[in-house]
């Protein structure tokens, strides 16, 4: 994968489709993560759920952001305080032991 490819994706919450990206991707895994959450949460997720999503747990005033972060995965950051909330995909999740 380049980094100007150009991916069309289709969005499915529950079995329905709610939306389509066509989005170009960046060419490192981390960043296609990245890429990909930030894009569902900022032009579907918003959308759908006033306000944003996933919301910064220690302001309550905004949502979170995806980044680039620790151990090269993409994770939930505050966008005021940079502070990590979570991996992309264990938003929710208690922490590992």
């Amino acid at each position: 994968m380049t980094t100007n490819s150009v991916e069309k994706l289709r969005v499915y919450i529950d079995d329905r489709i709610i939306g389509k990206l066509d989005m170009p991707l960046a060419s490192d895994e981390t960043g296609v993560v990245v890429d990909l959450a930030d894009r569902l949460s900022e032009h579907t997720l918003d959308e759908l759920i006033w306000g944003g999503w996933p919301i910064c747990p220690v302001h309550h005033t905004h949502p979170l952001v995806a980044m680039p972060g620790t151990g090269s995965r993409a994770w939930w950051q505050c966008p005021k305080d940079r502070t990590e909330v979570a991996a992309v995909g264990q938003l929710g999740l208690p922490p590992p032991a």
